[in-house]
Order: C-alpha cells, then sequence, then structure tokens
C-alpha cells in the first residue's frame, strides 16, 4: 500500500527494498526482481543501492536469466570497485561483496558457454579495472569442476586480449600448473617456452613448477 499509494514517500526505496527481500525468501524471483529494479531507480545515494543491484542479479540468476543477471552483478562490481582502486586495498566488507559477486558469476559463465560468454559481456559493458579478477574467479571454478581445457582456455583468453597487462604473467604461470594437473604433460614445453618468450627468463625463475618438469 505504501509503495502504490505514496510513491513520494521518504520510506519508498527502503519499502521496495524490504518487499524485494520478502519476496525472494518465498521464491517468487520475478517480483523480487521487479522490487529492487525500482530500488536501482533511486540512483547510487540510496543506502540500499548496492546490496539491491547484488539482489537484482541474483533474483535473475535464480530465474536462469544469466545474461541480464550478470549486468546487475556488473553495476554491483562498478560500485564497489570504482576505477583506479584495487581489490586488495578494499575494506573487507567491501571485498566480501565482490567475493559474492564473484562467485555467482563464476557459476552463471559454467552454466553458459564458458569463456566465450565472459568476453562477450565486457564486449558489450566496456573494460572494467577488475576484469582480470572475473578471469581469475572463471578459471578457479572450472578447475574445481576438473574442467581443465576450458580452465586453460579462459586464462589464455585473458592473455591474448591484454598480453600486456600485469596480470598476464600470473595467468601464463596458471596454464602451465593446470597443464601439470590435467596430465597433459605434453604441452608443458610449449607453454613454459611461451613464457619465457613472452615474459623473459628473470620472471620465470619465480615459477613454482616441480623439477621433473623443469624445461
Amino acid at each position: 500500500t505504501l509503495v502504490s499509494e505514496y510513491p513520494q514517500s521518504n520510506y519508498y526505496l527502503e519499502s521496495q527494498f524490504r518487499r524485494g527481500e520478502i519476496y525472494f525468501s518465498y521464491g517468487d524471483y520475478e517480483t523480487s526482481e521487479q522490487a529492487f529494479a525500482e530500488v536501482m531507480k533511486g540512483g547510487k545515494t540510496s543506502r540500499f543501492y548496492r546490496t539491491a543491484s547484488s539482489m537484482h542479479g541474483w533474483s535473475l540468476f535464480k530465474r536462469e536469466q544469466f545474461d541480464d543477471s550478470l549486468k546487475s552483478f556488473i553495476t554491483t562490481l562498478d560500485d564497489t570497485i570504482p576505477p583506479g582502486t584495487k581489490y586488495e586495498d578494499l575494506p573487507v566488507a567491501s571485498q566480501t561483496v565482490v567475493d559474492d559477486q564473484l562467485r555467482v558469476m563464476s557459476f552463471a559463465f559454467s552454466y553458459m558457454d564458458g569463456v566465450d560468454s565472459l568476453t562477450n559481456l565486457f564486449e558489450e559493458v566496456g573494460h572494467r579495472n577488475y576484469e582480470y579478477l572475473v578471469y581469475q574467479r572463471v578459471g578457479e571454478k572450472l578447475t574445481e569442476q576438473e574442467r581443465y581445457t576450458d580452465t586453460i582456455k579462459t586464462y589464455k583468453r585473458f592473455i591474448n586480449l591484454y598480453p600486456l597487462d600485469v596480470h598476464s604473467p600470473k595467468f601464463q604461470e596458471r596454464v602451465i600448473n593446470v597443464t601439470i594437473t590435467s596430465g597433459l604433460h605434453g604441452n608443458i614445453i610449449p607453454e613454459k617456452t611461451l613464457f619465457v618468450k613472452q615474459y623473459g627468463t628473470v620472471s620465470y625463475t619465480h615459477l613454482t613448477l616441480p623439477t621433473i618438469y623443469s624445461v
């Protein structure tokens, strides 16, 4: 009654937020999505904005609308890690928010077309300073699922897109380690050689690889 009859009320956004929480707990994800969307329309000045954008994404995720849910999670990440901000420098509470978004995004990508869906997302929304974190967490989730080929594709996609990014050498190291874990030993030397060629022998000496697989 409050939101329908008193849309100008100071309690409108909070009421929509509480409606969203209640409907989400009832499993009515379509109605919760609509309520959280109303909160988001109120803008970032609202203290409910960040959580509402996250829950909006969750509501869409629960309805298996993965593409749209990912965009809501991007909205939450944009608000939590603005340009020029590093994950490591965030307060613990903000890191927890980021981790939650990345976790559910990893699940979404694992249900979709994997790394192609990931790449398509950032082609649509634009490059982000935290993009490497998304690739990293997706790769880690795929490793947990023992989808080693997909893991390697994910890390290599980031390397190919951003060869000079500061995180690319670490991703190539992960490629080598996953190659070892997966038993694809025939690919180890080519991957090590690629690392040396791209990033130099000085960086290569810091790799923590079993001696048996040394070049």
